[in-house]
């Protein structure tokens, strides 16, 4: 008797588990409006915060539970939220048309205005950045 009762309270803690941890692998290609792969766009899950990113093909690969959603965006793109249907999440992102006036890079990842920072400010401007003829950004920034 014990033993059946063991084996039937397993058998319900086994399929308890697997019913809550069903996963599906969600794959599709991230695109802008020309058809154009776009390579390290951001796919997250809305829920659990897990995400990935496009390769140079603009494909990626993601492990979530069944009906996440996905929150897909990338640099200058708009961001969109989508629900996979059958394990597949294609899409197409618009292109923003808004420019950069200025970044600020701070220590630590604070985000104040340049006012408001305790310690040296130095701003690069877009034109002396062009005239460079290094080819990184890090390389034109340092010293």
């Amino acid at each position: 008797m014990r033993k059946k009762l063991l084996m039937g309270f397993c058998a319900l803690v086994f399929a308890t588990i697997t019913s809550l941890a069903q996963t599906t692998v969600v794959t599709g290609k991230v695109t802008d409006d020309k058809g154009k792969p776009i390579e390290g766009a951001s796919v997250v899950d809305k829920k659990t915060q897990k995400g990935t990113s496009t390769d140079e093909k603009g494909i990626y690969s993601l492990n979530v539970k069944s009906g996440a959603t996905l929150i897909i965006s990338g640099v200058g793109y708009e961001r969109k939220e989508v629900t996979p249907s059958n394990g597949v999440a294609s899409i197409s992102l618009k292109q923003l048309s808004q420019d950069l006036s200025e970044v600020v890079v701070t220590a630590l990842g604070i985000k104040r205005d340049k006012k408001a920072l305790g310690y040296g400010v130095s701003t690069v401007a877009k034109d002396e950045i062009e005239l460079r003829p290094e080819a990184d950004v890090a390389r034109i920034l340092s010293g």
